[in-house]
C-alpha cells in the first residue's frame, strides 16, 4: 500500500490545517464558526481555533458582524461566490490571542456556498480569508504617487498659462518673442471679439470739460 492510500481523512485533514498558510473557516447560516482549518503563517495571520464553536455576534463589533453576515446570506441565497474585500486588526475580534501581526490587515474573503447533507438547502459557507494588506499597501502608495503627479501637472499648467505682459505699454509677448497689443493677441489666440467703449473714469478724465452726457 503505497503512502497515499495509507492516509485517511483525519491525517489528511490535519496535514491540511497544519500546511496550509491561509485560514478558511465553514460557517453556518446562523453566524456559528463549525470548524476553522488552516492560517499556520503567523507573519499573516492571528491564531483563528478560538473561534470554533462560537457565533460571528460574540467575537467582533455589530458592524463588522453585519457585514459578515451579509456576505455569507448572499453567498448561501444567490448559490455562487462572493469575494470581498475586508479590513480586520486584532483589537477588531474578542479573545483574539493577538499573535499575528500587530498592524490593521486587509484580506480577500472568498466565500463558497456548501449544500446541507441529504437535501438541496444549502446552509453553510466556506469563507476563505487571504491577506491583501501588502498589495492594498502598494495601491494606496501608487494612488498617492498618481495624485502628486496630478497635482504637480496642474501646477505645471497653471505656469503654462502665465502670459507675459509688459508692465508698460501691457503690450504681450508671443512664443515667437513678438509684442502684441492685447486686443489682437486675444484676437489671435482666441475666440474673444472686442467692442470698443469708455469706462466712466476715462471718460471723466479725459472729455470732463465737455460735461458730455450719461
Amino acid at each position: 500500500m503505497n503512502t497515499i492510500n495509507s492516509l485517511n481523512s483525519a491525517s489528511i485533514l490535519e496535514t491540511l490545517e497544519k500546511a496550509l498558510p491561509d485560514p478558511f473557516f465553514i460557517i453556518d447560516s446562523n453566524g456559528f464558526y463549525l470548524e476553522v482549518l488552516g492560517g499556520a503563517e503567523n507573519s499573516l495571520y492571528d491564531s483563528a481555533k478560538y473561534l470554533k464553536g462560537k457565533n460571528l455576534r460574540d467575537i467582533m463589533t455589530l458592524e463588522k458582524a453585519d457585514f459578515f453576515f451579509d456576505v455569507l446570506n448572499k453567498a448561501i441565497s444567490q448559490r455562487k461566490i462572493q469575494i470581498v474585500e475586508y479590513s480586520l486588526s486584532s483589537a477588531d475580534c474578542f479573545g483574539n490571542p493577538m499573535d499575528g501581526p500587530a498592524q490593521t490587515q486587509w484580506f480577500e474573503g472568498r466565500v463558497y456556498p456548501v449544500e446541507g447533507f441529504g437535501a438541496d438547502e444549502i446552509n453553510a459557507v466556506v469563507w476563505v480569508a487571504i491577506n491583501i494588506t501588502q498589495r492594498k499597501t502598494a495601491e494606496k502608495e501608487k494612488d498617492e504617487l498618481i495624485d502628486k503627479l496630478e497635482k504637480a501637472i496642474e501646477e505645471i499648467n497653471v505656469y503654462k498659462k502665465l502670459i507675459p505682459i509688459c508692465s508698460y505699454c501691457k503690450k504681450i509677448r508671443d512664443k515667437q518673442d513678438k509684442w502684441h497689443s492685447f486686443e489682437s493677441y486675444l484676437h489671435k489666440n482666441t475666440d474673444i471679439s472686442f467692442s470698443h467703449g469708455i469706462c466712466p473714469q476715462c471718460k471723466t478724465k479725459l472729455y470732463s470739460e465737455l460735461n458730455l452726457k450719461e
